[in-house]
């Protein structure tokens, strides 16, 4: 059931308590399904590190990039990185943003159908790639690492199921292509990275920050260069090209909430890009986008690893158990959301219906020292292009065509056929 329905499958655990034990082939695992276990196991780092079935197979990909890397290494990282998602710098890679999306919308014509989850991913790679490193990356490539990426989910995926590690043994032509585009999706960030090498120009970017540090006192190597690399331009990408393509998908199923959308945008922005400062004033688009991320976030399934004996909830665990939760689980309960189902913005509005929400109950980037270090970079980012672009486009889903969600590494459309309606600012 875990393997074939994931989310249906998660969605009934919590009927059987706070903590259910579950099996993962042979593996013996738990399921947090109550913000205060998750709360407690995120923030109790010397108990539970970052580890489990989920990160064992994205090692593959991640390597000891930020968000794989146990905690004694995470620590040093982190603090290195930091320094590129400073608040003060999201001005700067707003900008950025801003043009990616107009050579985006550029590319598009009245009365189109495209993949938009496609598309938005050409859009929020770019502007990983251009904010942290200084540098484009070609259209095809994009294009390229996307298939690549999917490849790899899919590997990865039915290898965290499969028992013993055993489909990663076998020549089975499925494992042949995992192999293929997990060298490829390498093969992007080394060429990447040789780029930069050969430009003599100063750059003060993310890349540049790791270089430096490589010449340092040795504690960073090319091989973590790569593997930081790698992370954020295949997880930072992918997660923002989700929120964004559900985003517009439940728009398109809610006119009331799009209307107000266009008249928000409308009167802040006038047709023009938004900016960083008018943030503020997008209150009901940053709405969309935080029920958007309760919704569906993109981490829906996330693990650690017990690395010593512990107790949660009563019942005691060993070292090495692994510990599995779900922003999908604890975001779909109905005592903590009214109507969980239901696409309501106004319940983030001040004085809403989740003012009162326990810690741990929305929690889309996680907590604690391991929250996600990109979080004001993906929220800035989805809130700036949601409104750039629903100030100049209306976006309908086509008819007919249904819309799943796949849970896979990010929970993303399975594909997401809309219709392009080109639109000018109400009065």
């Amino acid at each position: 059931m875990f393997h074939r329905k994931p989310l249906e499958f998660l969605s009934s655990l919590p009927a059987y308590g706070d903590l259910v034990g579950i099996r993962l082939g042979r593996r013996r695992a738990y399921v947090l399904c109550h913000p205060h276990l998750v709360q407690q196991v995120l923030l109790d780092g010397r108990s539970f590190d970052k580890g489990g079935p989920f990160y064992e197979k994205l090692r593959p990909l991640g390597g000891d990039g930020l968000g794989t890397s146990p905690r004694d290494e995470h620590r040093e990282q982190r603090r290195l990185m930091q320094r590129a998602f400073q608040r003060h710098r999201m001005a700067e890679y707003a900008t950025v943003m801003g043009d990616v999306v107009e050579e985006q919308m550029d590319r598009w014509h009245d009365g189109q159908e495209v993949d938009l989850h496609d598309d938005l991913h050409q859009i929020t790679v770019q502007v990983v790639a251009r904010s942290l490193f200084s540098q484009g990356i070609p259209p095809a490539v994009i294009t390229e690492m996307r298939a690549s990426l999917a490849v790899f989910v899919r590997g990865f995926y039915r290898n965290m199921i499969a028992p013993f590690g055993i489909r990663e043994r076998l020549p089975f032509p499925a494992t042949r292509r995992y192999r293929r585009a997990l060298r490829h999706l390498h093969s992007i960030a080394e060429d990447l990275i040789a780029e930069r090498l050969r430009d003599e120009a100063a750059h003060d970017d993310l890349l540049s920050t790791l270089l430096a540090a490589r010449d340092g006192d040795g504690a960073v190597t090319p091989r973590l260069i790569h593997d930081q690399v790698v992370t954020l331009l295949t997880a930072g990408g992918e997660s923002n090209a989700a929120v964004l393509s559900w985003a517009f998908h439940l728009l398109s199923a809610h006119p009331e909430a799009e209307r107000r959308v266009h008249a928000e945008v409308d009167s802040v922005l006038g047709g023009r890009l938004a900016r960083w400062e008018d943030l503020p004033r997008l209150e009901h688009t940053a709405r969309v986008v935080t029920e958007t991320l309760r919704i569906y976030p993109p981490g829906w399934l996330l693990t650690r690893t017990a690395v010593r004996r512990a107790e949660i909830a009563g019942t005691v665990v060993e070292p090495g158990t692994a510990i599995l939760f779900s922003p999908y689980i604890i975001h779909h309960r109905p005592d903590l959301f009214a109507e969980p189902e239901r696409f309501l913005p106004d319940r983030w509005a001040a004085g809403g219906s989740t003012a009162g929400l326990p810690p741990g109950a929305c929690v889309p980037f996680g907590v604690g020292a391991r929250k996600c270090i990109g979080d004001d970079f993906a929220t800035t980012e989805a809130v700036l292009a949601l409104a750039s672009i629903a100030g100049r486009w209306r976006l309908r889903s086509v008819p007919g065509v249904p819309v799943r969600p796949a849970a896979e590494q990010i929970l993303h459309p399975e594909r997401m056929p809309m219709r392009l309606h080109r639109r000018s600012p109400q009065s």
